[in-house]
Parts: C-alpha cells; sequence; structure tokens
C-alpha cells in the first residue's frame, strides 16, 4: 500500500518540480530584497532597546545568602 502511495506521489510532483524549486528560489529572493540593510549600525540601535535601563548600579544588586538556602539531601 505504502509502494502504490510513494509512486502515486512521485509521479505527480516529479512533472512539477522545477516550479517547486523556482518557488522556493522565488521565496528566497524576496526574504533577501525585504530584510533591512544594517549599514554598520548595531544590534541596539537595529532593535530600539538602549542598554541602559537593564544594566544596574553593583549596590543595587541583591547577592543571596548561600547558608540560607535549603541543601537537598542526596
Amino acid at each position: 500500500m505504502f509502494n502504490w502511495l510513494v509512486n502515486t506521489v512521485d509521479n505527480t510532483f516529479l512533472d512539477h518540480s522545477f516550479e517547486i524549486l523556482a518557488g522556493f528560489m522565488f521565496t528566497g529572493v524576496l526574504s533577501t530584497l525585504l530584510v533591512p540593510e544594517t549599514k554598520g549600525k548595531s544590534l541596539e540601535t537595529l532593535s530600539g532597546e538602549d542598554q541602559d535601563e537593564f544594566m544596574r548600579p553593583p549596590e543595587a544588586r541583591v547577592e543571596a545568602d548561600v547558608n540560607a538556602l535549603p541543601l537537598r539531601n542526596l
């Protein structure tokens, strides 16, 4: 049964193999043309994010007390 299915699908798409490949090539060309050029800009500039709001000064960091953490019995 599966041999019949493979032969049916294979014969169906064999005549259209160049059209299928041309479709993939066309989508590749479109995606290449639609992606904006970076022109030497950094990733932060392109994304519009500012790293300063993500960073905290060292005194504002919270450090964990290692002795207060419960240990599992291994």
